[in-house]
């Protein structure tokens, strides 16, 4: 989701759906969300599955240029 922060901000119900079962496998066992930058995943956090956000096991969350993004 290459989304700036302005347009997560407006449409966040369809997000939560949208991830909701993706990834919930057992035989998943890494997950990556790629998104616009830093701001659009703070937009975004709130609206995620657990199993989506940073932090959770296997997942890893990057930028447009692939850096992961680290939130603390």
């Amino acid at each position: 989701m290459l989304a700036p922060k302005s347009e997560i901000e407006t449409k966040t119900d369809c997000v939560f759906y949208w991830l909701d079962n993706a990834g919930t496998d057992k035989s998943v066992t890494s997950r990556t969300l790629k998104v616009q930058d830093a701001d659009a995943y703070n937009a975004l956090e709130s609206y995620l599955p657990v199993n989506w956000k940073i932090g959770a096991e296997g997942t890893t969350v990057v930028d447009k240029n692939n850096a992961e993004i680290n939130i603390e």
